[in-house]
């Protein structure tokens, strides 16, 4: 499903014209846990677990579309995650005074436990730079410092749920 959906970027950023920006955003981990994908091959359509060539591959693809069209590509890293709690919801509870258990005090995401749970994805965005050369956009780097991940800032919840952005912390982290 998602690498049919490169495919059809690929197919609309060949019919745009005047495209200056391309923004590539995922939490990335779904195309590498080995979950079996449909693909078009010569031998027709195929669902297997795609390799991380396969997915190196196809991300790309796009970018090199992109570029052929001179537009900038800009590829956002995930989110930090805390797996075991909906940030979004610890937040909007935090920011109303509401009780936390003792594991979500603060609504705080530990820096070191994210990047472990999502080594794969992180890994991956390096591999895609150095094949590509595309830019990436860290939001560890953006949301957190060297221990903690921040979840609200100035009063306002940064996340909608698990690991999408509120509409403030995208204002948040392109600010």
């Amino acid at each position: 499903r998602c690498l049919a959906f490169n495919d059809r970027v690929l197919e609309v950023l060949q019919s745009l014209e005047n495209v200056k920006l391309v923004v590539l955003s995922s939490p990335f981990s779904y195309y590498l846990t080995g979950t079996p994908m449909w693909r078009v091959t010569e031998h027709g359509l195929v669902s297997a677990p795609p390799t991380r060539g396969q997915i190196l591959d196809s991300f790309a693809k796009v970018v090199e579309a992109a570029r052929l069209r001179d537009a900038e590509v800009v590829v956002v890293g995930p989110t930090p995650r805390y797996e075991k709690a909906d940030m979004g919801y610890c937040a909007e509870k935090l920011l109303a005074g509401r009780w936390l258990p003792p594991h979500l005090s603060g609504c705080v995401i530990d820096r070191a436990e994210a990047e472990v749970q999502q080594r794969d994805a992180l890994d991956f965005l390096a591999d895609l730079h150095e094949f590509t050369g595309v830019r990436i956009v860290d939001l560890f780097d953006v949301l957190c410092d060297e221990a903690k991940c921040m979840t609200g800032n100035d009063g306002y919840n940064l996340y909608q749920d698990y690991g999408h952005l509120s509409r403030r912390g995208s204002e948040y982290v392109v600010g």
